[in-house]
């Protein structure tokens, strides 16, 4: 039974005290349950938002570590062809 008719019918003279709070406690609990809806909704579209920066993080962490890894190889291999650099010149210079 919508409001209007509720409204109808206690103007006809109908008694209708408490079919119209029960209608009125149907009606609250229904607009809480929208509102909450809407609130798991708003979180769902936060939590998938968060998981996309996480992933992109992710994939940015990952090149780091790549660039990270290659730098340190050249870093070592720089190392070692100056070592090996000094240790011959040392061997075979002329004195």
């Amino acid at each position: 039974m919508r409001k209007t008719e509720l409204t109808e019918l206690t103007e006809a003279g109908f008694k209708l005290d408490c079919l119209k709070s029960k209608l009125e406690e149907v009606f609250l609990e229904r607009k809480k349950a929208l509102s909450d809806r809407s609130w798991i909704q708003q979180l769902e579209e936060r939590l998938k938002k968060t998981e996309l920066t996480l992933s992109d993080l992710k994939a940015e962490l990952d090149k780091e570590k790549i660039k990270s890894a290659a730098a340190a190889k050249v870093s070592s291999f720089q190392f070692i062809d100056y070592l090996l650099r000094r240790f011959f010149l040392s061997c075979f210079s002329i004195s």
